[in-house]
This record gives structure tokens, C-alpha cells and sequence, in this order.
């Protein structure tokens, strides 16, 4: 099983996770993935696109059990920033890793980009949210390089607190950039 966090936001900012688990059982259909309880407008064809543009080549059939859970909050979402949260989580569970740091991301994955990181909407409120409630030292943070230029003040004091604070920050442009993790996994 492999865990990572994400921001939502809005009026009152919350935390959600998101658990990757291998499927122990044939998946009904020939299934590529299970998703347990996730908001209506996230699909199996959503996520499978997700996994599709991540995974290697070689380990795109592997069924997978997608748990969303709400840390605080009331947990509804809409939107796909949690997408780059569900590509690291399922990454580290291909390389076998297991517990470790606790990891946080935004981020979507535009389908056919091949692992690249997109924008999101309202990214200074979510670093100032993780950055004053959530992180911790010893904590990783990815968010998409595409919003750093247009990122706000406060979104880049954010960013500096969490990094005082012992956060690991990192603005990534592909999923493969975050490959630090699922290679320190392999090597354990």
C-alpha cells in the first residue's frame, strides 16, 4: 500500500488521501483498477487515463484497489488535482515501497502528455494550507513548475515557511522527476 496526501480547496481547505493497493483478485471485466468510495465525477476510465500516462510501458495491466479518504473536511472535491497525488502513490507501490515519509501533492496529468505535470487552480491557497496546518519536517511536497511563474506572494512565503519548517518542496514538470522516491524504494 502506498499513501499520498492532497490538498483540497475552497472556503474551508481540507485533506484528503489517497491509498493505492494491489489487487490480490482477478478485477471484474478485466478491470485495471477499483476505485472505494471516491466522489461521482472520478472514474475508472479517469483514473486507468491517469495510470495509462505514468506507468511504465511493461506494467500498465497491473490491477490496482484506489482508496480516497478524507483527513479533515467534508472531503467532496471536484476537479483532477488530485491526479499527481494518485500517479506518486501508484508509482511507489510498483517499486514496493512501503510507509516512509509522508507525501503531499497537486498536480493533474493531462491525458497523452506522457507523465507531464499540469496546473492547478487555487495552488497559493493549498501551499498556504499544507504549508501552516499540514506539512511537518521531514515531509515531501510536489506541486506543478507550470504555476510557479504565476504563483502569488503568499503562495511563495508559503512555499519558504514549509521549507524553514523542514519540508522537502519540490515544483515538478513530469512525474519522472519525483522518480527520487521509487528509487530510494527500490534500494531499501
Amino acid at each position: 500500500m502506498a499513501e499520498v496526501r492532497f490538498p483540497l480547496a475552497g472556503p474551508q481547505p481540507a485533506i484528503g488521501a489517497l491509498r493505492v493497493l494491489t489487487a490480490q483478485v482477478d478485477l471484474a471485466a478485466r478491470a485495471t483498477v477499483r476505485l472505494i468510495a471516491f466522489p461521482p465525477h472520478v472514474s475508472p476510465p479517469a483514473v486507468e487515463a491517469v495510470l495509462a500516462a505514468t506507468r511504465p510501458p511493461d506494467r500498465l495491466a497491473e490491477p490496482v484497489f484506489v482508496r480516497y479518504r478524507a483527513l479533515s473536511g467534508s472531503g467532496d472535491f471536484e476537479g483532477r488535482s488530485y491526479e499527481l497525488a494518485l500517479a506518486l502513490a501508484d508509482r511507489l507501490l510498483l517499486a514496493g515501497a512501503a510507509g516512509g515519509r509522508r507525501l503531499h501533492a497537486t498536480g493533474t496529468i493531462p491525458p497523452g502528455r506522457g507523465g507531464q505535470v499540469g496546473a492547478v487552480e487555487e495552488l497559493g491557497t493549498k501551499l498556504v494550507f499544507l504549508a501552516e496546518a499540514v506539512c511537518a519536517a521531514g515531509d515531501v511536497l510536489f506541486f506543478p513548475l507550470a504555476n510557479l511563474r504565476a504563483l502569488n506572494a503568499e503562495g511563495h512565503a508559503a512555499i519558504a515557511r514549509a521549507r524553514q519548517a523542514g519540508v522537502l518542496v519540490h515544483a515538478i514538470g513530469h512525474i519522472e522527476e519525483a522518480s527520487f522516491l521509487w528509487a530510494a524504494a527500490k534500494n531499501a
